[in-house]
């Protein structure tokens, strides 16, 4: 399995990923404003490259020799969404871009068999209406489709 994480953070997603999978992720890829929370994934996967998108070249990421990939997972940062956001519709909605930037750079340059990620709660509710709709187009536009399931934690052992 061919899999790799954008916007690792510290790395919860990519552990379960390799866990599952018996392999590590073939790289990371995030943007700087999050490289002091992706601190303890760098060092869980030393070997793992890691790019920035922001950096000039994306750092040397080459996407044309990672497409296609069995699955690449986000946990894009979603502070419009969190139940402690405030302001305006169109202020949140400024929050969201990574996730929104994440998922295009992904879904156009990069088509994974498989682009799935974990988000706020909110994005299941009415609040998250126009963010939900806007990840629909942009994988209506690149000839994926949209699923959405909300759970809940206590599901899964973690109160």
């Amino acid at each position: 399995m061919r899999h790799a994480t954008i916007v690792p953070l510290i790395g919860g997603l990519s552990i379960a990923a390799k866990q599952a999978t018996g392999v590590d992720p073939e790289f990371f890829l995030s943007y700087k404003p999050f490289a002091e929370n992706e601190k303890n994934v760098k060092n869980y996967f030393p070997n793992v490259p890691h790019y920035l998108l922001d950096d000039p070249d994306r750092g040397g990421f080459d996407a044309s020799s990672h497409q296609n990939m069995d699955f690449i997972q986000a946990l894009c940062p979603c502070a419009g969404l969190s139940l402690l956001s405030s302001g305006d519709p169109e202020r949140r909605d400024a929050m969201n871009h990574w996730m929104l930037e994440s998922a295009r750079f992904v879904t156009k340059e990069l088509r994974p068999k498989v682009f799935w990620g974990e988000n706020a709660p909110t994005l299941y509710t009415n609040s998250g209406e126009r963010v939900r709709n806007q990840l629909r187009d942009i994988a209506k536009e690149s000839g994926y489709s949209f699923s959405i399931y909300c759970t809940n934690t206590m599901f899964h052992g973690i109160p």
